[in-house]
């Protein structure tokens, strides 16, 4: 992928060394992860209220990874990749 069109990321990853996406399209992480790496990184860059909402953003994507793990007793082999039809 363009690393170029990567780098058009919002303000909230201006001076970082590396921007989330680029980071996660790397290393080839789900959505879920994708999102959790995103909302993280960017909280400490906002007010209170947008921080917390942030935090709060990446702890319901976790969330979704672990009650998913949970339900499937998934195993490492294939933690990455969760299927839309089992977030229900």
């Amino acid at each position: 992928m363009n690393k170029e069109l990567l780098k058009k990321g919002s303000s909230h990853y201006k001076g970082m060394a590396i921007e989330p996406i680029e980071f996660i399209v790397s290393n080839n992480l789900s959505f879920l992860v994708g999102n959790i790496i995103k909302y993280v990184c960017r909280y400490d860059k906002a007010d209170n209220v947008k921080a917390l909402a942030d935090l709060r953003k990446a702890q319901h994507y976790l969330e979704v990874i672990i009650s998913t793990m949970e339900k499937n007793e998934t195993n490492r082999s294939n933690r990455p990749v969760i299927p839309f039809a089992d977030l229900e």
